[in-house]
């Protein structure tokens, strides 16, 4: 029995360090994409930049006006009510149900 016990302890120990190295590997990979993720975030970016500066000013500034325009006329009011309304339906459904209101004194029997 203590042979197969050890047997055992010595297949966990082989699978936890294989799970380490799978850790290991999956950690290098993602910080690699993540390198990638950066670069291609840092060329978007310098794109945009081009892209804007060759805009004529004066159509920037149409536009720019256009946006802040329609931003102030948004009627948030609506917007914000339903994201309340969202966020306090996520709420009851976080909460642990309500032990029924009974009459029982709490062990099931009728308190008279």
């Amino acid at each position: 029995m203590h042979a197969q016990a050890s047997q055992m302890l010595q297949k966990a120990d082989v699978e936890i360090v294989s799970l380490k190295a799978q850790i290991v590997h999956q950690s290098e990979l993602l910080g690699d994409k993540a390198h990638d993720l950066a670069i291609k975030d840092y060329d978007a970016e310098t794109k945009r930049m081009s892209a804007v500066g060759n805009i004529d000013p004066m159509s920037l500034q149409v536009i720019v006006r256009q946006m802040v325009s329609d931003m102030l006329q948004t009627e948030l009011h609506p917007v914000l009510q339903r994201h309340a309304e969202i966020e306090a339906g996520l709420q009851q459904t976080m909460q642990p149900p309500q032990p029924p209101e009974g009459g029982d004194g709490g062990n099931g029997q009728m308190v008279q």
